[in-house]
């Protein structure tokens, strides 16, 4: 299962940086938690303390990972599931990703072997902006074939049956979708699948699959590229309001061929005096015509927060938060938002109609900001149904229904620590040091559904549940106190 947290969007809107969520997946629904698991200790196998910049994803006997070396840069990582031995260990660049968006590691199966998928630096220092892209075996870490060198692109991702990104090559002047060909080796122009429209980019940056932004804040041009035209553009504030733009963030899912674009966009931060204020209302969630442009649907204040994923549903449902008033100051010399405060602030969570934009159900969840983002105190991690915090109890909600279900007031689940980012050497670092901030992985620790804080040895097979995880094989979790490994579920 994909567990994808949605403090990107969030904290892209409060501190300003740019981050993408494209979408490509549908999510299934969670299977419910059998009531002897909450009861069943899941126990690590291994642990270790490394400092984890994406979720660990385990595959077969193999858990992988992008870890920071504390130096200003990082490697790709694989261990043994059952023993945690280092199978192999690769160095990585972050590439032209914008800093916002988080590390997440790409397994791909091809001909019984799984791959995952990375930019490496080149040797002897040549650029540190440019990299190669490796495929290697997830088991054993040899390469698949000769890497891939001299590119400047964003890190590579699963589309259809092989990976993509958005690089150019030396001699070139604009990032170009490119994918990788399992056969030889190479570089093409990238195609979902032999019937999809292959995305197309001039000038500007890829907001999703065929969505791309071009031009300065203000003055940008929201455009949509296929098999070598942009097929229409629109400005980006006639989608979103006067006052939007992608330094405030957005999200976009743009791979469903047969829903209208979804997207999502609003005000960035303002500074007034020595305060930071942002419009938490203000985002827009739109539904666009994929051929002209045209706004199929749009709800105002809708938008993704701490109890949502960025993703369409396998019944078509698009679960999102709308925040009905709402402003969010701090100081401007608080880099870490620790003294965020929220205003007037009123939420509810929606199901909507990815297809027409209805809204099929609303659970009001009132002026709690932990539903909006984890910064204004603990919040739920879960890779399932939503959960939330409703009358200071965390509350599962069925997606397809709005139906809440309280979780047992002694339940261990999983909360999210405060948010920690790393320094990495980077196309955007500073002048002196070249490096810049990217997020590290969530760090979660166990919970009551009240919010307090547990040690380690609460966590139950139903906690590993209720937050998505299949405990049918091994589950890797990035704890604050370090990376843990359960072992399957005994008799699971």
């Amino acid at each position: 299962m994909r567990h994808t947290r949605s403090r990107l969007a969030i904290a892209a809107v409060l501190s300003a940086s740019a981050v993408l969520v494209a979408g490509c997946t549908v999510i299934p629904d969670a299977k419910p938690t059998p009531p002897s698991a909450w009861t069943q200790a899941a126990t690590p196998i291994w642990r270790n303390h490394e400092a984890l910049m994406s979720v660990p994803r385990v595959t077969g006997d193999t858990v992988l990972a992008y870890v920071s070396d504390g130096d200003g840069g990082e490697a790709v990582v694989a261990w043994d599931a059952a023993t945690g031995v280092e199978r192999w260990r690769h160095a990585a660049v972050p590439g032209e990703q914008a800093p916002g968006v988080r590390h997440r590691i790409p397994l791909l199966d091809d001909a019984g072997t799984t791959y995952t998928a990375f930019l490496a630096p080149l040797p002897d220092d040549w650029n540190e902006n440019w990299g190669s892209l490796q495929v290697v075996d997830v088991v054993t870490g040899e390469p698949r074939r000769d890497a891939v060198r001299f590119l400047y692109g964003t890190r590579p991702e699963v589309c259809g049956d092989t990976f993509c990104l958005s690089a150019l090559f030396d001699g070139e002047t604009q990032l170009h979708a490119r994918q990788y060909a399992l056969d030889d080796g190479t570089i093409e122009d990238a195609r979902r699948s032999d019937d999809d429209p292959a995305p197309y980019l001039d000038g500007g940056w890829f907001l999703g699959d065929y969505v791309s932004v071009k031009g300065a804040s203000g003055k940008q041009m929201l455009r949509y590229g296929t098999d070598g035209r942009i097929r229409w553009e629109r400005p980006y504030t006639d989608v979103f309001g006067a006052a939007a733009t992608t330094e405030g963030g957005w999200m976009w899912d743009d791979g469903h061929l047969d829903l209208p674009v979804i997207g999502l966009g609003g005000p960035a931060r303002q500074a007034r005096g020595d305060t930071y204020t942002v419009d938490v209302a203000g985002s827009r969630l739109v539904g666009l015509d994929r051929a002209t442009g045209k706004t199929v649907w749009s709800i105002p204040g809708a938008g993704q927060c701490e109890v949502t994923q960025a993703y369409v549903r396998d019944d078509g449902t698009l679960v999102a938060c709308r925040v009905n008033s709402g402003t969010a100051q701090w100081p401007t010399t608080d880099k870490k938002l620790s003294r965020l405060r929220f205003t007037d602030f009123d939420m509810d969570l929606i199901g909507v109609d990815a297809k027409t934009g209805t809204i099929r159900w609303t659970v009001p969840l009132g002026a709690d900001p932990r539903n909006f983002v984890s910064l204004a105190g603990p919040s739920l991690y879960s890779g399932g149904d939503p959960v939330a915090w409703i009358d200071d109890r965390a509350t599962a909600i069925d997606p397809k229904t709005g139906a809440t279900t309280p979780f047992p007031k002694d339940a261990t689940l999983l909360c999210v620590d405060e948010a920690t980012d790393i320094d990495l050497i980077s196309v955007y670092g500073d002048a002196d040091t070249g490096e810049f901030a990217y997020p590290a992985a969530d760090r979660l620790y166990p919970c009551r559904s009240d919010g307090t804080r547990l040690d380690d040895g609460a966590i139950s097979y139903g906690t590993l549940e209720a937050a998505g995880y299949d405990t049918s094989q091994p589950v890797a979790l990035n704890l604050s106190t370090g990376s843990a490994v359960f072992a399957a579920r005994p008799g699971g």
